[in-house]
């Protein structure tokens, strides 16, 4: 069987070219194709977007995202490795000829390889899953150009615990190193963590931090927790104070890390408090960091299937300080067991990255116009 395949292959490399009699043009010793040719033969079109770097093109059934600076595709979403970089010359546009057959006879390549069995249904939703990603991806211009993304707890601080043991300063880590890879990946801005490692972090040094580097916007990421053990659901937090007693027992549990630090400083616990609650420079970033909430909660909920328990304010330590929108998300419960058993999960967790950076880019999407 890899022997037939070997050959369907080499025949396809020699007839690709022939079947809309293409050109190869030799650069740096490998065979290339100008991109514009296989578009007309093909059926597809394409556009170079200079900012971010990326070559967009669409056509019968596949979509490819070329990635120069990267030397990687996309192709109908799934990652693919070039063997060569893709060259510009005199404003023409070159990929490597075995990387063209990959991606513009690779449909044809499937169907002969199996003996012409289709799966309609698959073709189909991958279609709709590309349509939805093209969506994402249409570009825009942010009006900030760093993001810092804050894993709750650390080291000595664990956090939440579920009742099976699980770490919520583990969970935080992960959602959040996914976040901050998303965003790299798909949006024109940098991205920072406070921590990406299991160490403490101050709530005040996450915040001086976040002002040092100059952040256009700060999200820290958090698992929730309650003395009830069917309590679950989603919630998505931004400073201002707590209206309603639930938001104040997440204030209370997310802001009793203070007495760690205080003991790290040496300060006395009123010093320590009157200089956080004196510091009023959340209150510009209001309106903002509601928006990004309301973003980031809806995205949550129609993408993680939880319990939507709304956006909620509460005066937490490690948002007051940050001069930027800011919020604090609360992914889901550690103490209710089934939602610990999905924190435990990548599937999940990667679902809860996704769905935070869809809110995020939903919000600087908006606040771009």
């Amino acid at each position: 069987m890899k022997s037939y395949i070997s050959i369907l292959i080499f025949i396809f490399i020699a007839s690709f070219c022939q079947a809309a009699e293409l050109k190869t043009t030799e650069i740096d010793g490998r065979e290339y194709i100008a991109l514009e040719d296989i578009c007309k033969g093909y059926g597809f079109n394409y556009q170079h977007k200079f900012y971010p770097g990326r070559i967009v093109l669409k056509g019968p059934g596949e979509t490819v995202v070329l990635l120069p600076q990267g030397q990687r595709a996309l192709i109908n979403n799934r990652l693919f490795s070039l063997e060569a970089p893709v060259k510009i010359l005199d404003g023409v546009i070159f990929v490597p000829s075995s990387f063209a057959v990959k991606a513009f006879s690779g449909r044809l390549l499937r169907e002969s390889a199996k003996a012409g069995v289709k799966n309609e249904v698959k073709e189909q939703k991958q279609k709709q899953e590309q349509e939805q990603k093209q969506e994402q991806e249409e570009q825009f211009i942010p009006k900030i150009n760093l993001i810092i993304v804050d894993a709750g707890h650390g080291g000595h601080d664990p956090g939440a615990i579920g009742p099976n043991g699980l770490m919520e300063k583990e969970i935080n880590l992960d959602i959040a190193r996914k976040l901050a890879g998303l965003i790299t990946m798909r949006l024109p801005v940098r991205v920072l963590m406070t921590r990406d490692e299991d160490t403490f972090v101050t709530l005040a040094n996450r915040a001086t931090f976040a002002n040092s580097k100059g952040a256009g916007l700060f999200i820290s990421i958090h698992c929730n927790a309650a003395f009830s053990p069917k309590m679950q659901g989603c919630e998505t937090f931004f400073v201002s104070e707590a209206v309603d007693p639930e938001a104040r027992a997440v204030e209370v549990l997310e802001n009793s890390v203070v007495n760690l630090e205080i003991r790290e400083l040496g300060v006395s616990k009123d010093k320590y408090l009157r200089s956080i609650l004196e510091d009023m420079i959340y209150h510009e970033f209001v309106r903002e960091s509601s928006m990004v909430a309301f973003s980031i909660q809806a995205n949550m909920v129609k993408k993680l299937k939880l319990t939507d328990r709304g956006v909620k304010t509460a005066l937490f330590y490690v948002l007051r300080g940050v001069a930027a929108p800011s919020v604090l998300v609360e992914v889901a419960f550690l103490s209710y067991a089934p939602e610990e058993a999905k924190l435990a999960t990548e599937s999940f967790r990667k679902m809860a990255a996704e769905a935070i950076y869809n809110g995020v880019r939903e919000y600087l999407k908006n606040s771009s116009k």
